[in-house]
């Protein structure tokens, strides 16, 4: 069984108002902007220039619409397509229900992602395990840095891992 995370087929608003975002272009009431390119909704990250004092962006959404708990310890991975126009930095990671943040997978360290080209990537849960309790998983936490400028679409938890 899969989690679509935030994959919807058409999407009709400016935000995501499931999500929480900081120093976001275009942000409102908090919520991460939502950009339609070539029918494919995508959260869009682009780093707000004018905060002066913040050299990184972030947003949060949840891994269930309700914003509860997921255990997420039998899935493979967190899949998702990952756009950017020039070298963009950004790091993937967790925040349980007690707000306790898992490492952060440094995509830009661990993969070879082309500007101008749609990257589809797979963080496997594995990375997570014996640093974070997967058991309390609530939140999908997206970091951008650097004057960074990004679009995610597609965010699946793949393949239940039968136990």
């Amino acid at each position: 069984m899969n989690i679509e995370i935030f994959k919807p087929k058409f999407f009709l608003k400016e935000h995501y108002s499931s999500s929480w975002a900081s120093n976001l272009k275009g942000q409102l009431n908090d919520n991460i902007p939502v950009e339609i390119a070539q029918g494919t909704p995508r959260l869009k990250f682009i780093q707000d220039k004018s905060s002066e004092d913040k050299d990184w962006c972030a947003g949060a959404i949840p891994l269930i619409p309700d914003w509860s708990t997921k255990d997420i310890s039998k899935f493979k991975s967190i899949d998702f397509d990952f756009y950017c126009d020039s070298p963009s930095y950004c790091k993937i990671g967790l925040i349980s229900d007690e707000e306790n943040h898992s490492p952060e997978y440094d995509l830009n360290s661990k993969l070879n992602i082309e500007p101008e080209e749609l990257t589809s990537i797979s963080i496997p849960i594995s990375f997570f395990k014996g640093h974070f309790d997967l058991e309390t998983s609530r939140l999908l936490k997206i970091v951008g840095y650097a004057n960074c400028a990004f679009y995610i679409s597609d965010i699946v938890l793949t393949n239940e891992v039968d136990s």
